[in-house]
């Protein structure tokens, strides 16, 4: 096993003899194709190129290979599309710890949820906040839809954590986990030997490889008062915590802005005037000006697709 520090991934399964081709004389191209029978994907692509030529006293062998391989996301087997671990149990369990087949993060989600507490907006993941529902500020917490829309939020529970539950709505980390990455590699070689004396031979070898690797997905980047606080009251400094959205943001579809408009109207009426109160400062001079909403999801902009 003595080569595989120098042939790296060309000997995980085991060191092989290495015959070099170097008094080749001819033009050769070898191309090959395949990919996973059962699941037809991680197609792998590959084609070499040799050419050699013989002289007087010596020879000189070019070699060229490019390999191409589909990487693959955890969510394409399903041994690995849903995560799997250990977390404290809930309702009693005497156990310290239990094996749950599909954890998913109950604090996030990629479609954002709308929330607020008191002068901010915000989960209440420790009892902190109130989660924003449609018909019911004290009610459930209710998530945007791929649409734009707002439904509720299900959750499922059976852990002991109010980070992770199993199963239900909420950030499923399989869909941004890699199980295999995308790779481009390129070879070159370049072998000559020229006979200077009967004596002397001169070797030279010249060796030039190039892998690129990327990954299909990644973790995502997290804005949420779970991962990186609150924003305070700076509307264009927002951090890690969840973004300030404007109700009068053009993106919000019209019935889901008269929605949170209504339950904002009853829990940041301050003055009693059945309008709700600025609770957003988009100028930064420390004074909310603007009436809107915390949304807090886990994006994929940065550290995503």
């Amino acid at each position: 096993m003595g080569g595989a520090p120098i042939y790296a991934s060309d000997a995980v399964a085991g060191t092989v003899n290495i015959i070099l081709k170097d008094d080749f004389e001819g033009f050769e191209v070898v191309g090959s194709i395949g990919e996973s029978v059962e699941y037809n994907d991680a197609e792998e692509r590959r084609i070499a190129m040799t050419w050699g030529r013989k002289f007087d006293r010596g020879n000189v062998t070019v070699a060229a290979q490019y390999t191409s391989i589909d990487g693959l996301r955890q969510t394409d087997r399903p041994a690995t599309a849903t995560t799997i671990g250990f977390e404290s149990p809930g309702g009693g369990s005497p156990s310290a710890q239990e094996v749950f087949n599909d954890l998913t993060v109950a604090v996030d989600n990629v479609q954002a949820f709308p929330l607020f507490s008191g002068g901010q907006f915000h989960f209440n993941l420790f009892g902190n906040g109130i989660p924003l529902d449609i018909n019911d500020p004290g009610s459930p917490l209710s998530q945007f839809d791929d649409a734009g829309n707002l439904i509720p939020s299900v959750p499922r529970g059976g852990t002991g954590t109010p980070i992770f539950q199993n199963g239900g709505d909420g950030l499923k980390l399989a869909q941004f986990t890699p199980l295999y990455n995308d790779i481009e590699r390129f070879n070159v070689t370049v072998l000559s030997n020229f006979e200077l004396t009967e004596d002397i031979n001169l070797r030279t070898e010249v060796w030039f490889t190039r892998v690129d690797g990327t990954q299909p997905v990644n973790q995502v980047f997290y804005n949420s008062p779970a991962f990186g606080g609150l924003p305070g009251n700076s509307y264009g400094n927002v951090g890690s915590g969840p973004i300030p959205v404007l109700i009068d943001n053009p993106f919000l579809l019209p019935a889901t802005r008269d929605a949170i408009g209504t339950a904002l109207d009853v829990v940041h009426d301050f003055d009693g005037d059945g309008i709700a109160d600025p609770t957003i400062d988009t100028d930064g001079d420390g004074v909310p000006d603007a009436v809107g909403l915390l949304a807090w999801r886990a994006t994929n902009e940065r550290g995503g697709w």
